[in-house]
């Protein structure tokens, strides 16, 4: 897991003129060709931060949870932050691999 919050941008952009869609990662031990699929196939703009980091207060269009490895019931920092962000009156997507579909179904109360 990485110890400060890192951005990747994507090389090229659209024609549209839009800004890229900006995806803040959950970093419980992802994987570098997720990182590389997300940027440079995709496009997205793309906000990795340690697993414990406090993403309530920051902007991002999408939440991404990444797979481990670990016990997600010792990430109880982790599962709250994303309670948080799940009880938001604005809604955003919010998607896990793994490890990370894990702590998504425990933020929801499984």
């Amino acid at each position: 897991s990485r110890r400060a919050k890192e951005i990747f941008e994507p090389q090229r952009g659209d024609d549209s003129g839009k800004p890229p869609v900006h995806i803040l990662a959950v970093d419980c031990g992802i994987k570098n060709n997720i990182i590389r699929y997300l940027v440079n196939e995709l496009g997205v703009k793309l906000t990795v931060v340690p697993w414990d980091y406090d993403f309530r207060a920051d902007e991002f269009d999408g939440l991404f949870l990444s797979n481990g490895p670990g016990d997600p019931t010792k990430c109880e920092v982790t599962i709250e932050h994303v309670r948080s962000v799940m009880r938001r009156p604005n809604s955003i997507p919010i998607f896990g691999i793994c490890l990370g579909n894990q702590l998504l179904s425990l933020a929801a109360g499984a």
